[in-house]
């Protein structure tokens, strides 16, 4: 199963004009859309899970098309991780990916 994991940095976020809450809240309500289940979501910090469905990559890569696209995302997201449910030794999950350094690699962030 694939979880994505999006950490949001308030003071930024705030400093620039916009309501965190509000902005969070439209984060969660655009993940929830695209199917994926809350498992965290505190202070900014934001974990969802895919539903082990063959489309759930699919769906996050939607998900991440139209998130960086989006200037104030880009602006405060301090972490954007694709992770994996294989359990690296320490208990953590696996991250297949860091969104971020994906999107800075192509110029898009």
């Amino acid at each position: 199963m694939f979880k994505m994991e999006i950490e949001i940095d308030r003071e930024i976020l705030e400093k620039d004009g916009w309501d965190f809450d509000y902005s969070i809240g439209v984060l969660c309500d655009g993940l929830k859309k695209a199917g994926f289940n809350e498992e965290i979501n505190e202070n900014g910090r934001l974990l969802y899970a895919g539903t082990n469905s063959d489309k759930d990559l699919a769906y996050m890569g939607l998900v991440a098309e139209s998130l960086v696209k989006e200037d104030w995302f880009k602006k405060c997201c301090k972490k954007w991780l694709l992770l994996s449910d294989i359990k690296s030794e320490d208990g953590s999950f696996h991250i297949e990916g860091d969104w971020i350094k994906t999107y800075k690699k192509h110029k898009e962030w």
